[in-house]
């Protein structure tokens, strides 16, 4: 069979602007990175205006970068675990929420930069996704 276009036709796809975007949690899979370090990584659906994409996040069980998890659940309108209990990550697929997605420089990919809180009045949002501050210590010329 063949397929019935004109390959001459071809324009491709628009890259996709930073922005907000609604998104709903397609999977979550636990995970240990090479690092050593624990985590999982969540694909979302992020809805644009004329299709949806997938995106991917990684996210680390570490104190300092438990933040984004939670900020995910707030977003998704999930509960934080109490003291003592875990959260059920079965319990967040295909729920869904808003988030900043951006561009990191030299990333190929979209990334979440902030999850919206649905409940937070006034959040304020990045206008753009600036690049992370170097100090000349970490120069190496």
């Amino acid at each position: 069979m063949e397929l019935d276009f004109n390959p001459d036709e071809i324009i491709g796809k628009t890259e996709v602007a930073q922005g907000v975007y609604s998104f709903s949690i397609d999977a979550i899979e636990q995970r240990k990175f090479s690092s050593g370090t624990k985590g999982c990584t969540v694909t979302f659906d992020v809805f644009l205006e004329d299709r949806a994409i997938k995106a991917y996040e990684n996210m680390y069980y570490t104190p300092k970068a438990l933040w984004k998890i939670k900020d995910l659940c707030k977003a998704v309108g999930t509960a934080w675990p109490e003291k003592g209990n875990k959260l059920d990550t079965s319990k967040l697929i295909g729920k869904s929420g808003k988030a900043f997605f951006g561009r990191p420089k030299g990333e190929k990919y979209l990334k979440v930069i902030d999850f919206i809180d649905p409940h937070k009045k006034n959040q304020e949002i990045p206008k753009t996704v600036a690049p992370p501050a170097v100090s000349e210590e970490d120069v190496p010329f």
